[in-house]
């Protein structure tokens, strides 16, 4: 641990002892506060508290996402002076995967991103007409009230937002959960059975949490059981689920003499032993690689796009200054993980590791040595690595790309993990199944057909014989 601490001492000294450009960011974040997930649930959770938003972004969620989405516009706009008060989707580029609550916080996030507070009172009287949609909503004396207010602020939108479009990865792109792609989750679930059943960390907080709260908990629902850990987690976060919903789920626990504070404490670490132990705590660190090799490389091809574009080398890629990725806690999670093992940062990388709650944020800042050079190289390129805005690392853009790309893999390492092969290969039997089946299909009309047709010729000709005698 020393020679760690000394490490980031000279890193601080060398780095930040020398002007530094900010020349592009790349921000990934966890969705805000959502529903439960349980796949066993159907109207009430654990708690007898009604689900509205099973697995959904909640109100909660989108303020969280909302106000993330200003402080990062404050930071970048007014702290670094990186931004214009403009927000321009050349600059800015956002991102999400392909689910409702990423989707949602997203678009949150965009409206806090893109909030300017700056009013123009000019109105064109004679544009206002033409912003009007085709419904008979006017009579309506409120509605009146809130498009008079409108008008006379010259609002395109409230707060004077101008939204962003944002980009959906799909799953086929394999950037962001891949795990849960169908080609893969055969072999991921072989470790995950395998965590499950052998994980001392997983045993250690199933015994504990049933020497807790078994008892208490049993009497709640009038039963008599143990507690296995998926259980756990399931409880457990429905119950974090309940509090950022609003749900007065803490007077249920007092009645059952269950401390809330306690019991919060400890439903935050399941989680962290579900997403650390469970999902990612295989000996061969193939689950986190799997999660976070591709997205991990993407992000060294942008920057790497970057040093082209300051030394006017023209490339195919788009040369945004902020690029922001909406995703899960498992992706966040698995890439610290795997910086971790790729710099061999600590002994044991699962316990030195940063819980990401909602809306927790990971980001990488993209510097130039600022010393006006005509032509930069890649030793004048510099990534500080940050956890919830606070400076874990910096890495030189040349060591990071080196380290990292030795260390990820790549398709073709992924695709061989995935039995992509086998995959490929059974979509092809499966289509050539249904070609055959086609023809056998198409021969036995034609047969058919054709019998028809003969038999019809043969009675005709039978009827002309019998006519002619």
């Amino acid at each position: 641990m020393k020679n760690i601490l000394l490490f980031q001492i000279l890193n601080f000294i060398l780095f930040f002892s020398k002007c530094k450009k900010l020349i592009s960011i790349y921000s990934i974040n966890r969705h805000g506060a959502r529903g439960p997930m349980s796949i066993n649930l159907e109207s009430k959770d654990f708690f007898d508290n009604l689900i509205l938003n099973k697995g959904k972004l909640t109100s909660y969620g989108e303020r969280m996402l909302f106000i993330l989405g200003l402080y990062k516009r404050n930071k970048y706009l007014n702290n670094h002076n990186f931004l214009n008060n403009k927000c321009d989707s050349n600059d800015i580029y956002f991102v999400s995967t392909n689910l409702d609550r990423t989707i949602m916080s997203t678009l949150s996030q965009i409206f806090g991103f893109c909030y300017n507070s700056f009013n123009d009172k000019n109105i064109n009287e004679k544009l206002v007409n033409f912003t009007y949609p085709p419904l008979n909503i006017f009579e309506n004396e409120k509605m009146k009230n809130e498009i008079s207010l409108l008008n006379k602020e010259n609002y395109s939108l409230p707060f004077n937002i101008n939204l962003l479009p944002f980009h959906i990865s799909k799953e086929n792109e394999g950037k962001f959960l891949i795990t849960m792609s169908k080609k893969c989750r055969k072999e991921y679930e072989k470790i995950l059975n395998k965590n499950l059943k052998e994980n001392k960390k997983i045993k250690e907080m199933e015994i504990k949490f049933n020497n807790l709260y078994r008892e208490k908990l049993n009497k709640l629902h009038n039963e008599n059981k143990y507690y296995k850990f998926l259980e756990i987690f399931d409880i457990t976060d429905q119950y974090i689920s309940s509090i950022y919903d609003g749900k007065k789920t803490n007077e249920i626990l007092l009645k059952y003499q269950i401390d809330p504070e306690k019991f919060l404490k400890i439903s935050k670490e399941v989680h962290y032993i579900f997403i650390i132990y469970y999902l990612f705590g295989d000996e061969k660190e193939e689950s986190f690689k799997l999660e976070t090799s591709l997205l991990l490389r993407d992000i060294i091809l942008k920057f790497a796009n970057n040093i082209y574009n300051e030394n006017n080398v023209r490339t195919n890629l788009n040369n945004e200054k902020i690029f922001i990725a909406n995703s899960h806690d498992s992706t966040i999670m698995g890439i610290q993980l795997f910086i971790n093992s790729a710099y061999k940062l600590y002994e044991n990388i699962y316990e030195n590791v940063i819980d990401i709650s909602y809306s927790g944020s990971l980001t990488f800042e993209f510097y130039k040595n600022d010393d006006e050079k005509t032509i930069y190289d890649i030793n004048n390129y510099y990534i500080d690595y940050f956890i919830n805005d606070k400076l874990i690392k910096t890495f030189s853009f040349n060591n990071f790309s080196k380290v990292i790309n030795n260390f990820a893999w790549n398709e073709e390492k992924i695709n061989q993990f995935c039995n992509e092969d086998n995959y490929i290969l059974k979509q092809k039997i499966f289509i050539l199944k249904i070609i055959i089946f086609v023809l056998i299909v198409f021969i036995l009309i034609f047969v058919f057909l054709l019998f028809k047709y003969k038999r019809n010729s043969n009675y005709k000709l039978k009827e002309n014989d019998i006519m002619l005698s």
